[in-house]
């Protein structure tokens, strides 16, 4: 959603996800399941998934929204590799390095990396965890800009 209309969102937030883009079929179709997705066998540059966002909305010149991922070490629906591939999809769209500019060890949880790789991108990545990542509903409200310091500007 935040890839085909970023106009309507400020923020997002994607739980045991893909990269936007990924689950299209070998015919074409759209949100079809293939396993090369979902098994992270769909490797790309940062900038080929960008392009893959920004084909979603052909002519969109505005911006995107500020994205958090979450992902567990241990899915086996959503395979880990997904989370590494997502961040390069959301890092090209921002223009940011793959490079964390920060890493935070146990946050926001035991066994959690909290990677920033710029103000509109935060990747957890969670140690131990498999595909249903619990939610953090307090974190995710703050997130948005609803709770907590974070301000979200459009």
């Amino acid at each position: 959603m935040a890839a085909t209309y970023p106009e309507m969102f400020a923020a997002g937030i994607a739980y045991s996800g893909v990269p936007a883009g990924c689950f299209v079929s070998q015919s074409g179709g759209q949100a079809a399941w293939n396993s090369t997705c979902a098994q992270g066998q769909a490797i790309a540059t940062s900038q080929q998934w960008a392009n893959v966002v920004k084909n979603m909305y052909p002519g969109y010149t505005g911006k995107y929204p500020r994205m958090q991922i979450y992902h567990g070490s241990a899915d086996t629906t959503l395979y880990p590799r997904n989370y590494n591939e997502t961040i390069k999809e959301w890092c090209g769209v921002f223009g940011y390095s793959t490079t964390a500019q920060s890493i935070k060890f146990n946050t926001p949880a035991a066994n959690y990396e909290k990677e920033t790789y710029g103000d509109n991108l935060v990747g957890i990545y969670a140690t131990g965890v498999g595909h249903s990542v619990p939610v953090r509903g307090d974190d995710d409200m703050a997130w948005f800009g609803l709770t907590g310091s974070v301000c979200v500007q459009r």
